[in-house]
């Protein structure tokens, strides 16, 4: 699995497997996220146009445990030089939507493809 994620930006190498763990705490406490619905979107940096649309997959919604499968026929249609903007939302079951990655109010996270040579 390779890839990386940081506070500015999620990285992948094109045509791999990537998956986006993620754990929703509020201190010491769990959050439970049962029956939430979990979004990424990337957009084209340069027009705005939507390249991918990811949905989470909650695995342990009680412990607030979810992820994000990036597969490789995800990044495979991308092209490396272009650049990209992300971010990552939820939407509780009550309906209350939050944006939970970037974390920096009035920010979006660079989507970062990076070459691949093995076909």
């Amino acid at each position: 699995m390779v890839g990386k994620i940081t506070p500015n930006y999620i990285e992948v190498r094109q045509g791999d497997n990537f998956s986006i763990l993620l754990q929703f705490k509020d201190e010491d406490k769990f959050i439970d996220i049962s029956g939430s619905v979990l979004k990424m979107f990337v957009k084209n940096k340069a027009d705005g146009k939507t390249v991918l649309i990811k949905q989470g997959i909650i695995d342990d919604g009680e412990r607030g445990k979810s992820h994000i499968s990036i597969l490789p026929e995800d990044t495979k249609k991308l092209n490396v030089k272009d650049e990209f903007i992300t971010d990552i939302q939820i939407t509780f079951a009550n309906g209350e939507t939050h944006t939970i990655y970037p974390q920096s109010i009035g920010q979006v996270a660079a989507f970062i493809v990076t070459q691949h040579v093995t076909e």
